[in-house]
């Protein structure tokens, strides 16, 4: 069980001090401004919305491109020399840059 919290601080904010941290706290991934504070000063990880969602789309682009590399695979190893087939392995291999593309945004973005 918590012990209760019987010691408190006071802190000062300018307009706009207060909705950058407004902001921030909604973007975090806590129930309250206090909590916020108290992982702030605790040296606790906080977790964002914005790079949980970032993560996830990662993930799923990170899953598509794989699906991509097992297609194209198939095909080069069915490859038959017909003009579809080489159609199919050109456009497959253009879905993965633009998904190898993707990632690296997502990547940026989490990091």
């Amino acid at each position: 069980m918590q012990s209760k919290r019987e010691i408190k601080y006071t802190i000062r904010f300018t307009k706009e001090e207060n909705e950058e941290f407004t902001n921030n706290v909604k973007k975090a991934l806590v129930s309250s401004k206090s909590e916020y504070l108290r992982k702030l000063a605790l040296n606790n990880v906080i977790n964002s919305r914005t790079d949980n969602q970032n993560f996830r789309e990662f993930l799923k682009v990170a899953g598509e491109m794989g699906k991509l590399q097992g297609l194209l695979k198939i095909f080069i190893m069915e490859y038959d020399t017909t003009d579809k087939t080489e159609k199919k392995i050109l456009d497959l291999i253009d879905e993965i840059v633009q998904f190898k593309n993707q990632l690296k945004i997502l990547s940026d973005k989490i990091l």
